[in-house]
C-alpha cells in the first residue's frame, strides 16, 4: 500500500458524516471506524507518540479536510 492510499484513507474516513474537528480524541474515535488494519496500527503508534506529533497529525488533517 503507498502513502497515498493509506492518507487518502485516512481522509475519507475522517471525513464521513461530519466536519474534521481539531480535537486529537475525536479524531482517534472516527479513525477507529475504520475497517483496515493498518490504521489500527497508526492509533497504536500515534497513543505512543509525544504531544507534538499528536498535534501535527491532527493539525494536518484537519487543515487538508
Amino acid at each position: 500500500m503507498t502513502f497515498n492510499d493509506v492518507y487518502n484513507e485516512l481522509t475519507k474516513v475522517l471525513t464521513l458524516g461530519s466536519e474534521v474537528t481539531s480535537d486529537y480524541n475525536s479524531i482517534v474515535e472516527k479513525l477507529k471506524q475504520s475497517e483496515f488494519p493498518f490504521v489500527k496500527e497508526i492509533i497504536a503508534k500515534l497513543d505512543t507518540a509525544d504531544q507534538q506529533i499528536k498535534n501535527e497529525f491532527v493539525y494536518n488533517f484537519v487543515r487538508h479536510t
